[in-house]
């Protein structure tokens, strides 16, 4: 048996659904996110850039 996560349909549904949200599928991510130092890096950064000063 061969599962597919849908994350492209999830994304475009979610900005079809709510015209506010900003999505970005994560490279190599399934049904959670990595635990990676790099990805908590990438994390942090995407983190800083959203709140306004």
């Amino acid at each position: 048996m061969i599962f597919r996560y849908p994350g492209i349909k999830v994304k475009l549904r979610s900005e079809n659904l709510i015209s506010i949200v900003e999505t970005e599928l994560i490279k190599g991510s399934k049904h959670s996110p990595p635990t990676t130092q790099e990805y908590r890096n990438w994390l942090n950064i995407r983190i800083k850039e959203s709140i306004p000063n």
